[in-house]
């Protein structure tokens, strides 16, 4: 498939140039086994030239691929993408040739295995290559970018013979494999962002307030401590949803949910068949080519959860019937390309008292908001009109094809993460956090932000009764 096709979406942002000389090192990733897949299917999508790892996957042939072997993976997904095999005791000898060919080389080492991973850089010691030591744990996730080998295992040192540390769900190992992604695609690109400095790209905390908020005397060793706590999440297993949505977003959220098992969910998209510019970051439509975006993902997800039941509608969101009813319903995500479905899903679920999880992402970053039954709306959150929505609408309707807007996978994968992360605290009682994530930022400090996730909000008033939709302008 020619560039024109596939990469034509992400052509300013990570461009033939760049993407031809960008190569992968994964360690560690047996014990980080959901961010270690969703890291290279990431990566293949995006069109990475090449990806190497100590970690090659499980399963059968009657495993759905994304569960399976990692080179079918690869293939499946991206066929213009190499994969090979790392050996762990010969790290060295491996990576010297392959790095010394491409301009931007990194490792990713999963510090789920802090000993491990010390032990593979420790090889690598005056290797010139980048690394980025990821964490997704029960309690969170840390990323952190060095320039070198030696650098890393500084960090790495201070946590001595940490035991291995469990690793977190999928929507947390989709944060930590996009926030590495984002890194070797934009790192360096924008004024102020030095590579030869270590700086923490990612850091999200559950057991924080705000989330994402690092205290500056905080040790490498107390975050990960944090982040290793054990913490009780709510699953989506067993749980009933509608997903508006089939693009994207919507493909990474449905991966992070599904992974949990036996989910039920409908599907609600009327976008047009999937078409080759979709295949850079709407990884669950890589087989549908063709054909329309709704079906080819419930198939896909039928398949990835076998003992789940999901079904699609093929239109879009429109009209409030559109989404209605919604009893029985747990959770709305709501992952589509215009605010006016945004609005009209929002609408819905706070007259139905349902949990809803809407984002959005834009070339290099994105948004998402959760607006509980008993917290502030959506419009007030986020001061959106109908009038204003009504004018960011691209012309012609809610649709991929005239939307045609710069997007690349890592920007997707992290709010996607983030927004189900957030959607299980509001499901298990606790409350969510709405966050924006700044994929090119200058600076050194955290690529992750925080939104106002209680302003004032007069349709509160209205919780108990729900005789009023929550549509009035603000």
């Amino acid at each position: 498939m020619n560039d024109q096709g596939r990469y034509q979406r992400q052509e300013n942002s990570f461009s033939h140039e760049r993407r031809t000389q960008t190569f992968i090192a994964e360690v560690g990733g047996e014990h980080a086994r959901l961010t270690s897949t969703l890291l290279k299917t990431g990566a293949a999508a995006a069109g990475v030239a090449e990806v190497w790892s100590d970690f090659h996957g499980s399963g059968g042939h009657e495993r759905h691929w994304l569960l399976g072997n990692h080179e079918a993976l690869i293939r499946t997904v991206n066929p213009d993408v190499t994969y090979d095999f790392l050996d762990p005791e010969f790290l060295r000898e491996d990576l010297e040739g392959v790095v010394g060919r491409h301009d931007n080389s990194w490792v990713v080492a999963h510090a789920n295995d802090p000993a491990g991973a010390a032990r593979a850089l420790e090889q690598l010691r005056d290797l010139r290559v980048r690394v980025l030591l990821t964490l997704a744990a029960t309690g969170g996730v840390i990323v952190q970018r060095h320039p070198d080998p030696a650098s890393a295992l500084e960090r790495l040192d201070t946590l001595g013979q940490r035991r291995a540390i469990p690793a977190g769900s999928a929507d947390l190992g989709a944060v930590a494999a996009g926030m590495a992604l984002n890194e070797i695609i934009l790192g360096g690109t924008s004024i102020g962002d030095d590579l030869d400095t270590p700086r923490t790209v990612g850091f999200y905390s559950l057991s924080r307030r705000r989330r994402i908020d690092m205290p500056g005397a905080a040790t490498f060793e107390e975050l990960i401590a944090e982040l290793a706590s054990p913490l009780e999440r709510a699953t989506f297993s067993g749980r009933r949803l509608k997903q508006v949505g089939a693009g994207a977003l919507g493909n990474w959220t449905a991966i992070a949910v599904a992974l949990d098992g036996r989910v039920a969910m409908d599907v609600i998209d009327g976008d047009q068949e999937v078409q080759p510019h979709n295949l850079n970051r709407q990884v669950l439509l890589v087989r549908g080519l063709g054909r329309r975006k709704a079906p080819v993902l419930t198939e896909e997800l039928e398949s990835l959860d076998q003992e789940g039941s999901y079904a699609h509608v093929d239109r879009f969101v429109e009209l409030s019937s559109d989404l209605e009813p919604l009893g029985g319903v747990d959770a709305v995500i709501m992952a589509p390309d215009n605010d006016a479905a945004r609005l009209l899903g929002a609408d819905v679920a706070w007259r139905w008292a349902v949990p809803y999880g809407v984002g959005g992402t834009g070339v290099t970053g994105g948004q998402l908001v959760i607006q509980e039954p008993a917290r502030a709306c959506f419009r007030c959150i986020t001061r959106l009109t109908d009038e204003a929505a009504s004018q960011r609408e691209p012309a012609g309707g809610n649709s991929c094809a005239r939307a045609n807007n710069e997007s690349i996978v890592a920007s997707n994968m992290v709010v996607a993460g983030l927004l189900v992360s957030e959607l299980r605290e509001a499901l298990a009682g606790r409350r969510s956090r709405n966050l924006r994530f700044f994929g090119n930022g200058g600076g050194s400090g955290n690529r992750l932000g925080r939104m106002t996730s209680d302003p004032e909000c007069s349709h509160l008033a209205d919780v108990a009764s729900r005789t009023e939709s929550c549509s009035l302008e603000v």
